[in-house]
């Protein structure tokens, strides 16, 4: 519990190489806006960012932050670089790249690699955290831009 009910802490990227975030160790840190979270962190404890009401998680997708954010309901933002969204590997940017983002969405069935790599290719192009039809939207107007 590190850094329990530290209200003045605000960001804070964690240094590579770092592996685990303990139980509770950002509990209470309300004024807590944003923390990036390397790769190399595969553990997370349970409430380690508990009460954390404004908090975004910034990492790699499919990791342990990725993962922690889902499943405890917390905004996460990719840490890939922004403007790849090769959502099927080919190489190219394209409407099939949209259309697999849209049968993502709509909860298609994909096996553990696919997910990776469309989570990978950063899908949420409005950065708020969440994918959404208006990601879609965004990865279209991106390809008529070009």
């Amino acid at each position: 519990r590190a850094f329990l009910g530290c209200t003045s802490l605000t960001e804070l990227t964690l240094p590579d190489g770092t592996e685990s975030i303990g139980f509770g160790a950002f509990m209470m840190c309300r004024g807590l806006t944003g923390i990036t979270v390397p790769a190399s962190v595969t553990n997370i404890g349970p409430t380690a960012f508990s009460m954390c009401p404004e908090l975004t998680i910034c990492g790699t997708p499919g990791s342990a932050a990725h993962s922690y954010a889902v499943r405890d309901g917390i905004r996460f933002r990719s840490a890939a670089p922004l403007g790849s969204g090769d959502f099927n590997g080919d190489s190219e940017l394209t409407v099939a790249d949209a259309v697999l983002l849209n049968r993502y969405l709509a909860e298609d069935s994909f096996t553990e690699a696919e997910q990776t790599l469309i989570l990978s290719a950063d899908p949420d192009r409005n950065s708020d955290g969440l994918l959404t039809m208006q990601d879609v939207t965004a990865f279209l107007s991106g390809l008529k831009a070009e």
